[in-house]
């Protein structure tokens, strides 16, 4: 890899990661144009531009596209949602524009992995702090004592007894990026285990649920599929693994076991979470109302994805108390018909309790909703072909053993899993400062993984 475009990958990592951990929201969602041009500046990419152009004018053809079909079949089409869309997914942005043919190699790995384990170390230490001051303050512990646990991200949230917004959300999954990206090189190099159990223990104190479970889950699937054959020769540090899993399983399943239940009883036996309903209304109700939509959506902005509710302003100023960004207020036909009576009961309602789960939206809902049916299977499918991917990756890894390609190979493959997976709870793809730098390092090195095995593939014919 040229090394001034690998320096600038490197310097743009570490204004992600350190973004990403500071209590500027604003800031983070433009955090991928402001690393795009720092690229372009560092490296002096013509290729970065001509990327980001690329990409730029296709999202505008593809608004004009929506904007004339809005037209045709009368769906209110929200030109500024767009506005809003092309930067709450400013991440997918940044990962398209980044440069294909990279390659990153066990020196570049290892500069990453000192950039992430300060940041564990710091982070997990203010989060455990968090944890015990709100447990002083409150007198005990409480269903939401972890709540509390947000790093840097918000200082003080210790302190507070409201809704504190994503803060504990976006600590949480931040930490699983990392926590999975240092881990091969605990396992291989055989360093900094106690920062990594420091980074696991303050994970459960926030006790976020869905997304440690989604994050357990992945683990144990890509282990099982990753294998040569799942009943293999199994050696001790397996065993470790294993008996690992089912401790932090089984505290996690105990300390949370009424939320688990009220979970399952909402969304498998009674149905009547209003995420779930809001699902089901969308696939049975949009194609009847507006009948494009099961093939090509609404489009970006138009349903509920966070760009169509900070559109509103009911999202950031509040039911009743509506606040303007950069626009006048406004809610689409199918938002107001499909979400915004869901999105009011669980406003009003104190029995949701301002939880994450009983949010009547979802990336996963957003996706279908708003670009089709047609492209969410198509990005089910490029899901799979990932971990298909990896899975050969891995499986070469072990044939020319290359012990950190296998590590990393599996820690790419279950945080792909863990981003779709915890896509169907909340807006997370659309949530920067919880996914860029974590995706980043993915998108890295899995293009490098892919590099090297072609290369190897080549050199054998």
């Amino acid at each position: 890899m040229d090394s001034r475009y690998a320096r600038a990958l490197y310097e743009a990592f570490i204004m992600a990661a350190v973004l990403s951990w500071l209590p500027f929201k604003s800031v983070n969602y433009i955090s991928p144009f402001i690393v795009t041009a720092w690229i372009i500046f560092r490296a002096n990419s013509g290729r970065t531009v001509v990327s980001a152009m690329a990409v730029f004018v296709t999202y505008i053809l593809l608004v004009a596209f929506y904007w004339l079909l809005g037209k045709i079949v009368d769906t209110g089409y929200a030109l500024q949602n767009s506005v809003f869309a092309f930067v709450t997914y400013g991440t997918f942005f940044f990962l398209v524009v980044l440069r294909a043919k990279v390659g990153v190699d066990e020196n570049f790995y290892w500069k990453i992995v000192r950039v992430i384990r300060p940041l564990i170390l710091i982070e997990s230490v203010v989060g455990i702090f968090q944890f015990l001051a709100r447990m002083v303050v409150q007198g005990g512990i409480r269903n939401n004592t972890g709540d509390a646990v947000q790093g840097t991200i918000y200082l003080f949230s210790f302190l507070e007894s409201v809704d504190m917004g994503l803060g504990n959300q976006m600590y949480s999954i931040n930490m699983c990026f990392m926590l999975m990206m240092a881990l091969p090189a605990a396992v291989y190099y055989r360093k900094g285990h106690v920062t990594l159990i420091l980074g696991f223990v303050s994970l459960i104190l926030a006790a976020t649920t869905h997304i440690i479970i989604p994050l357990i889950l992945s683990i144990a699937m890509v282990f099982i599929l990753f294998r040569q054959n799942i009943i293999g020769k199994l050696r001790y540090h397996h065993l470790f693994l294993f008996l690992t899993f089912i401790v932090v399983t089984v505290w996690v399943v105990r300390s949370q076991g009424e939320l688990i239940t009220y979970y399952f009883n909402n969304y498998i036996v009674n149905s009547e979470s209003l995420k779930v309903r809001a699902t089901v209304d969308a696939v049975t109700g949009l194609p009847s109302e507006y009948p494009t939509s099961v093939v090509v959506g609404l489009g970006p902005g138009q349903f509920s994805s966070r760009a169509a509710l900070i559109g509103t302003g009911k999202y950031v100023g509040g039911i009743g108390t509506e606040r303007s960004v950069l626009f006048k207020p406004v809610e689409t036909p199918a938002y107001k018909e499909f979400i915004l009576p869901l999105y009011t009961e669980y406003s009003t309602n104190p029995k949701y309790g301002l939880s994450t789960m009983s949010r009547p939206f979802s990336s996963a809902l957003s996706l279908y909703a708003e670009f089709g049916a047609v492209f969410f299977l198509c990005a089910g499918a490029a899901v799979v072909i990932w971990i298909i991917t990896l899975r050969k990756f891995f499986l070469r890894a072990v044939v020319e053993r290359q012990r950190l390609g296998q590590f990393v190979a599996m820690a790419c493959g279950a945080l792909i899993i863990f981003m779709a997976i915890i896509s169907f709870f909340e807006n997370y793809l659309e949530v920067t400062q919880a996914i860029f730098p974590g995706l980043i390092l993915v998108k890295l090195f899995y293009q490098s993984l892919k590099l090297r095995t072609l290369n190897t593939e080549t050199a054998d014919q």
